[in-house]
């Protein structure tokens, strides 16, 4: 078990939340699968061990549901005003500027390869308060299309340290001497087919059907159509600067996402 005490490193993903058609239908799929327990109505918190870890939220009145539910990654920042400052001179694009939360500052921008993030400067809450144990975050990285142009912006950004891997073209992102995150060239690979994303990895307290090499596997979410990585927790003995796995498989052409349900697992790495 890992708690969270205090603030996030620079560029740290720090908190991460999704907007869907339907709340309860979120909820009876991420309950069973991560063990999530949920507090709150409009923007609800998704707790390990009562610990918030994640939200869901529904539209705004007058707001129309979204086409597609995709997680947001928060990367933590001390200074909100002052990263957004730097997205821009980093050549990437604000699209939500800077707002007050109540419990911190949050804004949401676009990296150089289109990649959506948003920033967070906590003050009551930090982010996440659980990590690395089932249901609570462990991981995130974004792809991209042109890692050295995404790693350079990142870079611009956060202050990172870089980190390349030989075997695979994937490079780990560092803040305060620890990786915090990575960059994956496999834009291709992801269902935007070459539009950047950022991924989240969960580990999850249930395993589906399909398989996946590293034991990597994706959970369908019914209605909602919302999709993640969930991954069985870590081995003991495994350091946590590698980054997870993933299969290399395409998942079945002929999946229908709106059949699909809580236990159906697509093979593949998607964002």
């Amino acid at each position: 078990m890992s708690g969270v005490d205090g603030a996030y490193a620079s560029g740290a993903p720090c908190w991460f939340d999704m907007t869907v058609p339907s709340r309860d239908t979120a909820m009876a799929f991420y309950g069973p699968v991560l063990g999530w327990t949920f507090d709150g109505d409009f923007y609800t918190m998704c707790q390990v061990r009562g610990k918030p870890v994640a939200a869901i939220a529904e539209p705004q009145p007058g707001e129309p549901a979204p086409e597609q539910s995709n997680w947001t990654v928060y990367l933590a920042t001390d200074d909100c005003a002052a990263a957004l400052r730097r997205v821009t001179d980093a050549g990437g694009q604000v699209v939500k500027p800077q707002e007050d939360a109540m419990v911190g500052w949050l804004a949401i921008a676009r990296d150089t390869t289109g990649g959506i993030f948003a920033l967070w400067q906590g003050r009551e809450l930090s982010g996440s308060q659980v990590v690395d144990e089932a249901g609570a975050p462990c991981w995130s990285e974004v792809t991209s299309a042109d890692l050295p142009s995404t790693v350079e912006f990142y870079r611009r950004v956060f202050g990172y340290d870089t980190e390349p891997l030989e075997a695979v073209p994937y490079v780990t992102l560092n803040s305060d001497g620890r990786p915090v995150a990575g960059v994956f060239a496999g834009a291709d690979q992801r269902p935007h087919e070459g539009h950047a994303a950022w991924l989240a990895y969960i580990p999850g307290t249930r395993r589906g059907e399909g398989r996946g090499a590293g034991g990597v596997a994706w959970w369908s979410g019914g209605d909602s159509a919302t999709e993640f990585l969930v991954r069985p927790q870590r081995r003991p003995g495994r350091s946590r600067s590698a980054p997870p796995s993933w299969p290399s498989s395409h998942p079945p052409t002929d999946l229908d996402p709106g059949a699909a349900h809580p236990g159906q697992c697509v093979p593949r790495r998607r964002g």
